[in-house]
């Protein structure tokens, strides 16, 4: 899948380029010049990994929660799962547990519970 290694940012994005392989410390001008100038596709290093081991290329959406890391609280096993498909088709990433400094979006079943209560005295 990755038969010609991994390579840096070019300026000259585009012609046979196909996908965008996003780290941690992106950077918002080349990922909206590649999608919305070149139609290259946004993808993590998750997203690599996971058509690796489907050993096809998964599907890719919109990348709406590129950089978001979320965690839920208060939800059942379905909904919690439907988050995860959610996420991870939109470029978001999904973590198991409260770390706060690591998650930046919490999903909450109800507004209580020990988790919203952190969020919010970290927050205020």
């Amino acid at each position: 899948m990755l038969s010609y290694g991994a390579k840096q940012y070019d300026e000259l994005v585009g012609g046979l380029v196909t996908h965008l392989l996003v780290g941690k410390d992106f950077e918002d001008i080349h990922i909206e010049v590649a999608r919305d100038l070149y139609k290259i596709k946004i993808v993590t290093s998750r997203w690599v990994k996971s058509s690796v081991k489907a050993q096809k290329l998964l599907p890719i959406g919109p990348p709406i929660f590129l950089g978001y890391v979320a965690t839920t609280t208060g939800l059942g096993f379905d909904d919690v799962k439907r988050i995860w498909i959610a996420l991870n088709f939109h470029s978001g990433e999904y973590f198991p547990g409260l770390v706060v400094g690591q998650v930046n979006l919490l999903i909450c079943g109800k507004a209580s519970g020990v988790c919203f209560r952190t969020i919010f005295l970290y927050i205020s």
